[in-house]
């Protein structure tokens, strides 16, 4: 019979020389172990196999792992330089948006559209002085 944890217990009947009877119990357990790896090389039983079977595959192995490392870091690389670009023009470009604003309304104003002048250099003066402000 198997029990709920997995275990098998088999009992039988036996009998004592003077006639009676009891059940004997013999329980069964069973042992694994799982072994777990996680990088860009296998472990080093199999490193060493791969190497017995095929000569030279350990250090292509090698050297795929150390490439798969580099183009890891490029992109890391390559990914921090774009973010650190797309901040410092984020920040220029708040910059110079009062003033932009300011040159827009003077614009507006020359060519007679006096509302929408009016409205575009307050919105500039306003952040012009925010950013005096906070300076």
């Amino acid at each position: 019979a198997i029990q709920p944890d997995g275990n098998r217990v088999e009992a039988d009947r036996r009998s004592t020389p003077s006639g009676h009877e009891y059940r004997s119990r013999s329980t069964e357990i069973t042992a694994f172990s799982v072994a777990a790896h996680r990088g860009p090389l296998p472990m080093a039983s199999e490193f060493a196999h791969y190497e017995h079977t095929l000569p030279g595959a350990a250090d292509r192995m090698l050297t795929m792992a150390e490439e798969g490392q580099r183009a890891q870091i490029e992109d890391r690389r390559t990914e921090t330089k774009a973010q650190a670009f797309a901040l410092y023009f984020a920040v220029v470009a708040f910059s110079l948006l009062p003033y932009a604003l300011i040159i827009v309304s003077l614009v507006l104003g020359i060519k007679g559209e006096t509302w929408p002048a009016t409205v575009t250099a307050i919105g500039g003066i306003v952040l012009a002085v925010a950013q005096f402000l906070k300076k």
